[in-house]
């Protein structure tokens, strides 16, 4: 398993750079690079979603479906949540090689 507290520690020094004191090169490359790592990051969400919702595990420890533990638990939209849900488990099952794509940057 990856360590979510340094996932969180990171992104959170990302999130707290002044963007005003950052070179006009630096935004540049750093817009690409928060754009990969957005896509990487989609990429795993939705293969943990999908897993979840397959192994019913939202149901078990929470009492509610996927959609609506992500709803909850993140403060989108339910409707945006079921969508998502949706989508990576639409992936997994008619899809299976998009998330492998995604995640080597093949797509």
């Amino acid at each position: 398993m990856f360590d979510v507290i340094e996932l969180e520690e990171l992104a959170g020094k990302v999130a707290g750079v002044d963007e005003r004191l950052v070179a006009d090169d630096d935004l540049l490359v750093g817009v690409e690079s928060l754009e990969t790592a957005r896509r990487l990051l989609e990429a795993v969400e939705g293969a943990f979603l999908s897993e979840l919702d397959s192994r019913g595990t939202t149901e078990i420890v929470h009492g509610m479906r996927t959609g609506q533990w992500l709803a909850r638990s993140s403060g989108c939209s339910p409707a945006a949540a079921k969508a998502r849900v949706r989508l990576s488990c639409s992936l997994r099952l008619n899809l299976a090689g998009t998330e492998a794509a995604v995640r080597e940057g093949r797509l």
